[in-house]
């Protein structure tokens, strides 16, 4: 497994937050860029709801995704309000676990890890110092890396 950290401030390309549906991927992909998109990062976890936690809708897009032959990844708002271990390992229960056993469903192999402000007070990163932040990511990166 892949992973990549970002910053809501220098994202570019789709993340779609469900539910989307099968036939909303070829409206995607033909969105006008000037060519043909096939590929999104589709929420799985979100922290701007209280509480925060696995995004209900991302299993049935992800499948919409594969029906569609739309290539999907993944990604977390990670919440910084809780251990970042076990969110990934929540991930990995609830999302990756029943994705790689689906064959209707559709997994690249990248999760990424989504850093932002976070309109819920409990995920919010401003409570903290630069050190402790670092760390934080560092444990999310080795949960995820941890996961094989």
């Amino acid at each position: 497994m892949a992973m990549l950290v970002w910053s809501s401030y220098s994202y570019v390309g789709y993340g779609i937050v469900g539910p989307f549906t099968t036939n909303a991927f070829p409206c995607l992909a033909d969105s006008g860029l000037g060519n043909s998109i096939f590929y999104s990062i589709i929420r799985v976890y979100q922290n701007s709801q209280s509480p925060s936690g696995i995004d209900q809708n991302a299993l049935q897009t992800l499948t919409n995704s594969f029906v569609a032959e739309y290539a999907s990844d993944i990604y977390v708002e990670i919440c910084r309000g809780i251990n970042a271990t076990s969110q990934i390992n929540l991930v990995n229960d609830q999302i990756i676990t029943p994705l790689l056993t689906n064959p209707e469903a559709n997994f690249g192999s990248i999760l990424y890890i989504k850093v932002e402000p976070s309109i819920n007070p409990d995920c919010s990163w401003e409570g903290y110092n630069p050190s402790d932040n670092c760390n934080y990511l560092k444990e999310a990166t080795m949960a995820v890396l941890n996961l094989g």
